[in-house]
């Protein structure tokens, strides 16, 4: 069984509208689970191009000379203004790393015992029509714990899916869809969390079939919901759950909206798995939700 809570959080920040704006649920999220906290940046001399908006940094230019100080220092200044109210009550503690960011995220993650990332990702551009930001993509992709991420932090109130009241799994009824279903049970469970699964059949898969009728349409979903029944009693479970056909992104945001989704849960085999045909669709998922996506 997946873990219940996460009892390391950590929060990379750029100090961006965005990263500002995903405090709340950070907060909430330490809350709810008496999570210790690690709130880091990685500082660089890149500077930001004007007019790039497809280019995110995690970075802090301090001095050309030296920027490491001068970076602590907003660090420590930046988690005292903003983190005091949960400081008294749980374990704050700043991080401030020189060098790639994704790699600094990735193997802090890893040689201390992160249970989940939180970091905010940037929804628009052309360039993340396949990938989400450099920094954002590679962390999804090398992560080995689960990463949170918003597309949308800034264009929503902070407290809208602070609740969890409802969660929504998309699954891709592959061998490991048993485990991404205990994943999101473990944290419905936890949060008193509404659970629901959706499957899409692929339009590809539909479109393979074009040339006969919509018989074929009917029956790709029949054989989908027989899979998904199958997947519910290996994991041994009995919930609430749709298949639909059509673009795996538009389809679970769809689905998200109508079941007023607080949080989407995904695989992190669809992002991992070399070229899988899911890999753009995770990626498309989290671009598109109107709600966090948690990638396990």
């Amino acid at each position: 069984m997946a873990p219940a809570t996460f009892r390391h959080i950590l929060f990379p920040i750029d100090y961006s509208p965005r990263c500002v704006a995903t405090i709340p649920l950070v907060k909430e999220m330490v809350r709810r689970n008496g999570s210790r906290l690690t709130v880091m940046n990685v500082v660089d001399t890149v500077v930001q191009v004007p007019g790039v908006a497809d280019v995110m940094y995690f970075a802090t230019v301090g001095t050309p000379d030296d920027p490491f100080p001068a970076g602590q220092k907003r660090l420590a200044r930046f988690i005292r203004e903003q983190f005091r109210d949960i400081a008294q009550d749980f374990q704050v503690e700043d991080v401030c790393k020189q060098g790639d960011a994704a790699t600094s995220i990735t193997q802090h993650a890893e040689r201390n015992a992160v249970d989940l990332i939180m970091i905010p990702t940037r929804g628009c551009g052309a360039f993340r029509r396949f990938l989400l930001g450099s920094v954002t993509a590679k962390v999804l992709h090398d992560s080995h714990c689960p990463v949170w991420a918003d597309a949308h932090v800034e264009h929503q109130p902070a407290w809208k899916h602070m609740n969890l009241c409802n969660i929504l799994c998309a699954v891709d009824l592959t061998e490991h869809s048993d485990q991404v279903i205990r994943w999101a049970l473990a944290v419905a469970r936890a949060n008193s969390s509404r659970l629901r699964l959706v499957h899409v059949v692929q339009l590809e898969e539909i479109r393979a079939y074009s040339y006969y009728d919509a018989t074929f349409q009917r029956v790709l979903n029949e054989a989908a919901c027989e899979q998904l029944a199958e997947v519910q009693r290996k994991a041994g479970i009995d919930v609430e759950s749709d298949v639909e056909g059509g673009d795996v992104p538009k389809t679970v945001r769809a689905a998200a909206l109508r079941h007023q989704a607080d949080l989407v849960v995904i695989g992190r085999g669809h992002i991992q798995a070399p070229l899988g045909r899911l890999r753009t669709n995770a990626y498309g998922i989290i671009r598109e939700s109107p709600c966090p996506v948690l990638s396990v």
